[in-house]
């Protein structure tokens, strides 16, 4: 706060930070929780082609076909559902995140409107 009434009081920088909407590194995050969803089912896929081929043979009706490979068709299966389950679990992630900053920075202004 100035002396001067007629000057606007400002914000103290090291308290409050402006709210950020959706920025590079949230899209980032997300797009990384996606990758890493994607690897882990992939390799669980894969694992269940290796160990258990026949599981993946009989749900998709692939019995008699020879060109049928259900270790690539695992991990496949596996990415695709992996990413879209990270994508998923990190949009909320970065909702949870954005909300909480919201709250600390509403919570931030009370305290300096006292």
């Amino acid at each position: 706060m100035t002396d001067n009434p007629f000057h606007a009081p400002y914000a103290d920088p090291a308290i409050s930070k402006p709210l950020r909407v959706m920025c590079w590194s949230t899209v980032s995050f997300i797009l990384l929780v996606g990758v890493i969803g994607a690897g882990i089912a992939g390799s669980g896929g894969l694992l269940v082609g290796w160990l258990a081929p026949e599981y993946y043979q009989q749900l998709f009706n692939s019995n008699g076909n020879p060109e049928f490979k259900p270790m690539l068709f695992g991990a496949v299966i596996g990415c695709m559902q992996g990413l879209g389950s990270g994508i998923l679990l990190g949009f909320g992630l970065a909702v949870i995140q954005a909300w909480l900053d919201s709250r600390i920075a509403i919570a931030i202004d009370r305290a300096n409107r006292r």
